[in-house]
C-alpha cells in the first residue's frame, strides 16, 4: 500500500510546480505588455461601480475611457478599477496605457495589468508542502 505522504507529496509538488510555471509565464507576458504599452491621454466617459458585497463593502470604480488610436476614436473599459472614485469621475482627462495589439485592453497605470504573482507565490507554498511530505516519506523509510 502506498504511504499517503508519497501520494500527496507527489500531487502537491507537481501541482505547485505547474502553478509556478504558469505564474512565471504570466509575469513574462506582463513584462512584454508593459514594454509595448502605448501611453495616451484619455477621457473618462462613464464609470461602473462594483461593491465587494451587498452590505456596502469596498467599492471599485471601473472607468470607460475614450482615446485616439491611429486617428480613430477607441473606447474601452479599464482592466483594473480604482478605490478612489474621484480619480476616475466622468469627463475627467486621465493618462492611460493601452495594448497596441488589442486597444480594448487599457489600464490607468502600467503595473495594473494582472501578472501571475499570486499564482507563483501559491505555487511555491504548494510545492513546498509537497516537498515536505516527500521529505517526511523519505525520512520514514
Amino acid at each position: 500500500m502506498i504511504d499517503h505522504r508519497l501520494g500527496f507529496g507527489l500531487f502537491f509538488l507537481s501541482g505547485g510546480l505547474l502553478a509556478i510555471a504558469g505564474g512565471a509565464e504570466r509575469r513574462r507576458q506582463k513584462r512584454a505588455l508593459v514594454r509595448r504599452a502605448v501611453r495616451v491621454t484619455a477621457r473618462v466617459v462613464s464609470v461602473r461601480t462594483e461593491s465587494t458585497n451587498d452590505a456596502g463593502g469596498v467599492d471599485f470604480h471601473y472607468p470607460t475611457l475614450e482615446f485616439r488610436v491611429a486617428g480613430k476614436v477607441a473606447r474601452a473599459d479599464a482592466v483594473v478599477g480604482r478605490l478612489d472614485g474621484g480619480e476616475v469621475s466622468s469627463g475627467k482627462e486621465v493618462t492611460a496605457y493601452y495594448d497596441p495589439l488589442d486597444p480594448g485592453r487599457v489600464v490607468l497605470a502600467p503595473g495594473d495589468w494582472p501578472g501571475g504573482g499570486c499564482a507563483t507565490i501559491l505555487g511555491l507554498a504548494v510545492a513546498g508542502t509537497g516537498g515536505a511530505l516527500l521529505w517526511a516519506w523519505l525520512a520514514g523509510r
